[in-house]
């Protein structure tokens, strides 16, 4: 074969790839992303993990993911950008990579540079500005024809952006991560936190998109605000997903026995913040990790009637929220059992409903609770009536009668937190093994304080605390629906 026939057929493999880039995304990152891996240790690792962020990122324009370091976190930044140099070639377009400083910034685009050029599938790139290392112009076209589509991608930093920016795409990434890795000072938190909610949706030009990857430092963070989540869709996904079953959410890369000895040598606050997508403030929790997840083992129980309740009773318990933060639903089994060790018959509770009602109506979650009564022949649904939010739907006879409104304060919280540690410690009460629920029981501290995260402010430990509490025993007894 001549070199000018290996020469076309390189040609038609590029223009080939180049077609299919451009329709998918996830092609472009398993095929042509990958190739700029050829020179890394390990090479490029997929997964089903890096499917879902494939798919995460093509199905919204506007995105906001809480992940762990060194997961596809920028990474997937750079594919962005990188696959708009194919799939956008022939219109060109403009960027902007925004860090906590200028400087970190730059880097990042340093190493996109490296990777593009390393990468065989844009070797007839054209580099228009090939001295400037923080900055990406590349062209398709001839450089010196005045009509060539040019793409640009430029850094800053977020507390030193001018206004009036204006691009097709915009990337944020770790706004609160200092490239001294020291922590940033509060007030350049809050700073940060209104550059992001009053400025970056406005640089977006129509039909663009944004990108915000990052790791909360404080449950203050824009990525808690409710509005900013109202039009971003965003995503968490720590590095652990399961503790109870050991399952890790990238195990190609980093496997569950692999991130616990991590975890070991960083220590559980730092790990938390690094890898499990929570606030650095984060703190001890009231209930013992360990305790709970060696209780949290069960399968997730599919909805169903239950007709009869033959020595047992059912009671549930809703942390009520809609736009801040999340209602949260738990329903308990309380049943009596005979133990053959100790001989003697014990009450124990068995969860066997969760459900989380992100950005619900009250009416629509009303409705749920209604035919969740029934479903489950609970004989009471305890609600947080703190704030009075159900009061108009009671008393117009809205809401079930066997929903039981309950005004938390500082004594009966005490009592049903200590109540709820106690099942957990003795092994008397098993939670249904969900990772969320879990982060948010374990989310309130010592004080029965809660450390707001992306996902809740520890609803989960007041819905199961009131599921859970009776404050007296009472006699189960045969009911009929």
């Amino acid at each position: 074969m001549t070199e000018a026939e290996q020469q076309d057929i390189t040609s038609q493999t590029f223009s080939v790839a180049r077609s299919l880039a451009s329709e998918s995304f996830e092609w472009f990152v398993f095929n042509v992303f990958s190739a700029s891996f050829v020179d890394s240790p390990t090479g490029f690792i997929g997964g089903d993990y890096i499917h879902k962020v494939c798919q995460h990122l093509v199905e919204n324009p506007f995105t906001m993911d809480v992940t762990g370091r060194d997961h596809f976190k920028s990474t997937r930044l750079y594919a962005d950008v990188m696959w708009r140099l194919f799939s956008e070639r022939d219109t060109g377009f403009e960027a902007w990579y925004f860090s906590y400083a200028h400087k970190l910034a730059a880097y990042h685009l340093i190493k996109l540079k490296k990777m593009i050029q390393q990468n065989v599938f844009y070797s007839g790139i054209n580099d228009l500005k090939p001295m400037a290392d923080g900055v990406l112009s590349y062209t398709w076209d001839d450089p010196k024809n005045p009509n060539a589509k040019i793409m640009t991608v430029q850094p800053s930093g977020l507390l030193s952006f001018k206004r009036g920016i204006h691009a097709e795409h915009i990337y944020v990434d770790d706004p609160f991560q200092d490239e001294s890795d020291k922590k940033i000072d509060p007030t350049n938190i809050i700073k940060i936190n209104n550059i992001m909610k009053s400025n970056l949706m406005s640089m977006v030009k129509k039909g663009g998109t944004c990108r915000v990857v990052g790791t909360p430092q404080t449950e203050h963070d824009f990525f808690f605000d409710p509005n900013m989540r109202e039009k971003f869709v965003a995503w968490v996904s720590p590095a652990i997903v399961d503790e109870v079953n050991k399952i890790a959410i990238w195990p190609e890369w980093k496997n569950y026995d692999e991130l616990v000895g991590l975890r070991n040598i960083l220590g559980e606050r730092i790990f938390n913040k690094e890898y499990m997508a929570l606030p650095a403030s984060a703190v001890d929790s009231y209930i013992d990790k360990q305790m709970l997840l060696d209780v949290s083992t069960l399968e997730p129980y599919q909805w169903s009637h239950h007709l009869e309740l033959n020595n047992e009773m059912v009671t549930a318990g809703f942390d009520i929220g809609q736009k801040a933060h999340p209602s949260h639903l738990a329903v308990w089994l309380h049943k009596f059992v005979y133990d053959e060790h100790t001989q003697e018959t014990q009450k124990v509770y068995i969860q066997i409903y969760q459900k989380w009602f992100d950005h619900w109506e009250y009416t629509k979650q009303i409705d749920f609770i209604n035919t969740a009564i029934e479903f489950f022949n609970i004989s009471e649904l305890r609600y947080d009536d703190t704030r009075g939010e159900f009061t108009g739907f009671r008393e117009q006879g809205i809401l079930s009668d066997r929903a039981v409104p309950v005004v938390l304060n500082s004594k009966n919280e005490a009592a049903m937190a200590a109540n709820m540690n106690s099942l957990v410690e003795t092994k008397r009460a098993t939670f249904i093994n969900e990772r969320r629920q879990i982060n948010q029981l374990l989310a309130v501290n010592s004080d029965l304080k809660a450390v707001a995260s992306p996902e809740g402010h520890g609803d989960a430990f007041w819905s199961n605390g009131m599921g859970l509490y009776e404050g007296q025993d009472k006699t189960p007894s045969v009911r009929w629906l």
